[in-house]
């Protein structure tokens, strides 16, 4: 309930920013927008688990990407957003694939939350550079020790007032939170780069987060790799150490890419 309040708060909030930035109209059409996609996301979400009863992971699965493809295809002449939402059971089984792509693959970042697996739209024409994580240069270029880094100082200051840091809690945490950071990319340094275990995710900041705790990635038209969220720190590591094949778990196709790429529907 309190993190139903909190996030209330925080739509109402942005809200009232946007019919003080851009008026009533648009911030009415925004404010529409968003709950047209959380409809889309939870009926999404319930007829997956419904074919998943009926069906099974794999057969619903195809099911829905069918639907969606013909979905899409009929409203593409209209520019429409068109969204593949799979809910937590068929998520399930698309999120343990792992993908082994290069680093240097992953060229630009887009940061959206919350996606759905496949989507229509020009969402990825917002991509950006992909930047090294500050932390990573600090630590491994700069060489500074991770006491003088802007993360560990943020955290520290998070901490002191009572709130969460990634999962740490109080200063203890934090430096356990760096002694397995810089393991991490020790490893990665050494060329064994590997598969986050239960430990990890748990440990992690996203540990109630619907997606593994791994580098998440969408595909966008073209067939680039675009970083969505989790794993900045590796990746950026990997980048810097030459590491030849990191692991990633694709989280969102567009549309375009599907369409002239996968045609077989083969993509688990």
């Amino acid at each position: 309930m309190d993190k139903f309040v909190e996030k209330a708060e925080k739509c109402i909030t942005a809200f009232i920013e946007k019919v003080k930035n851009d008026g009533i109209v648009c911030a009415s059409i925004a404010g529409w927008r968003i709950i047209m996609w959380q409809i889309s996301r939870t009926m999404g979400g319930i007829s997956g688990n419904i074919l998943y009863i009926l069906f099974g992971g794999k057969v619903a699965i195809k099911i829905k990407i069918v639907f969606f493809m013909i979905r899409a295809k009929l409203m593409h002449p209209f520019k429409d957003r068109t969204c593949l939402w799979l809910g937590q059971k068929l998520e399930k089984i698309v999120y343990k694939e792992i993908v082994w792509i290069s680093p240097e693959e992953v060229k630009y970042v887009i940061k959206d939350g919350i996606v759905p697996f496949l989507q229509s739209g020009d969402w990825d024409l917002r991509k950006r550079p992909f930047q090294f994580h500050p932390t990573i240069i600090d630590l491994y270029v700069n060489k500074k020790s991770y006491q003088e880094t802007d993360q560990y100082l943020r955290m520290n200051e998070a901490c002191s007032q009572g709130k969460s840091a990634y999962w740490c809690e109080n200063e203890a945490d934090i430096d356990m939170y760096f002694d397995k950071l810089m393991k991490a990319a020790e490893e990665i340094n050494q060329g064994n780069y590997r598969v986050m275990s239960k430990e990890d995710h748990l440990n992690s900041q996203n540990s109630n987060d619907k997606y593994p705790n791994e580098i998440l990635v969408s595909i966008d038209r073209d067939g680039n790799y675009l970083h969505e969220k989790g794993g900045s720190h590796r990746l950026s590591m990997a980048k810097i150490c030459d590491i030849e094949k990191i692991p990633v778990v694709v989280i969102r196709k567009h549309y375009n890419y599907i369409k002239s790429h996968e045609k077989s529907l083969k993509l688990l």
